[in-house]
């Protein structure tokens, strides 16, 4: 039985947006889109370091932004891409 309160969501189809966990699986090229709108106006961002903390840059104008994992977690609405793992190109 899960607690009250947890959104847990399996991935959908290509192409939509699903929940962020953070636990989640990040591969550097996923693209995902934050719940705050970054003040160029662009809400989609580009995973370019994964760690400890996740390195992102914005699609709109090229910011890089360095997250921890739990702000990240909590501030991605979701994928819109996902990129692929290294080592094995996915199908």
């Amino acid at each position: 039985m899960e607690r009250a309160g947890t959104d847990r969501v399996t991935p959908g189809p290509p192409g939509c947006i699903c929940k962020m966990e953070i636990d989640e699986t990040l591969f550097i090229g996923d693209v995902v889109q934050m719940r705050k709108a970054h003040p160029c106006g662009g809400d989609v961002w580009e995973i370019v370091r994964v760690g400890a903390d996740i390195g992102i840059v914005c699609t709109t104008c090229g910011r890089r932004v360095l997250l921890s994992r739990r702000k990240f977690a909590r501030r991605a609405r979701g994928f819109v891409r996902r990129g692929e793992e290294r080592g094995q190109r996915r199908v």
